[in-house]
């Protein structure tokens, strides 16, 4: 997203006078970038402003601040385009048309009122999804029948997390929902997700987790709630997770957790995540120090982070 920023204030600074057409960038004859402002185009369901035809294996659109809304004639003249970011737009409704080739999607800080099944109801060969900061309120089942999404990204997005929000996801891998507002999460979330990988849950108000909330995930190798209120860690919730890699969890809830049996259940566990703030806290240097004395090979990681410490 920074790259975003960096680039879009490049571009604007070098182009005092504004073409009528969007300003097309090739970074070579497979790449080209295709970034639209305010001062060539309204979204009136008709086609993007281009100078000529554009081909080549990955175009990206980059709609920058621009208003109007997105309907199923938009883009009529680019139905090639591999990727599309939404960047401080201004809707009034969007229901993206079919884009055969599209396999990635950003909506970053873009007001729109709401976003439905409808929404995305003809991008079915998507596979990536990044919704950052967005005005928006995102209804259950939004991305029922997007059966080949596989990476989703929420990040400041506020979302109303109920058992039917991931309905439809059957092939997602990768989940991450990071600063989401989300305070509880019902035990049947993820019964929609079977093949979800990694799971991100930092940057919530999360207090519990139901003894049966991952056991769909059996296929889960990554959880992090290390930036979540959990106040005691049940490693119970783990007992269906035999092909665990990495887990992240609060400081304060370490004296919860049996290491002994939750390396019974996770055979597969080779890292526990902290937050950098926490490598200071007494109780993560006494476990490291009883890993090194049991000879228990387990790597100790921290993310680079501002907020508190979490012991």
């Amino acid at each position: 997203m920074l790259f975003v920023l960096i680039l879009v204030t490049f571009l604007m600074s070098t182009n005092a006078e504004v073409d009528k057409n969007c300003i097309v960038r090739r970074h070579d004859d497979s790449d080209v970038h295709i970034y639209c402002y305010p001062q060539q185009m309204q979204l009136d369901g008709g086609e993007i402003p281009l100078a000529g035809d554009v081909t080549a294996d990955k175009i990206c659109l980059h709609l920058i601040e621009v208003e109007g809304k997105i309907v199923e004639t938009s883009f009529s003249n680019l139905k090639e385009v591999t990727h599309i970011v939404l960047f401080g737009c201004n809707l009034t409704e969007a229901i993206f048309p079919e884009l055969p080739k599209i396999y990635y999607l950003e909506m970053i800080r873009t007001i729109l009122p709401t976003i439905t099944k409808e929404t995305f109801k003809n991008l079915k060969g998507i596979k990536r999804m990044e919704i950052d900061e967005n005005e928006a309120e995102i209804q259950d089942g939004a991305f029922d029948g997007l059966e080949n999404l596989e990476f989703l990204t929420f990040f400041k997005q506020n979302i109303n997390f109920s058992k039917d929000f991931l309905k439809g996801l059957n092939n997602l891998k990768e989940l991450s929902m990071e600063y989401a507002g989300i305070e509880t999460v019902p035990e049947d979330s993820f019964k929609e997700t079977p093949e979800l990988k990694i799971l991100n849950l930092d940057g919530n108000s999360i207090e519990y987790l139901a003894p049966g909330t991952l056991e769909p995930l059996q296929n889960l190798e990554e959880f992090y709630v290390t930036l979540t209120n959990l106040k005691s860690f049940d490693i119970n919730l783990l007992k269906e997770q035999k092909n665990l890699k990495a887990l992240g969890i609060p400081v304060r809830t370490l004296k919860s957790v049996n290491f002994k049996k939750l390396f019974e259940l996770c055979p597969k566990l080779g890292t526990i995540r902290f937050m950098s703030n926490d490598v200071e806290c007494p109780e993560v240097k006494d476990l490291e120090e009883q890993f090194k004395k049991d000879n228990i090979q387990i790597t100790l990681t921290y993310i680079c982070t501002t907020d508190l410490k979490t012991c």
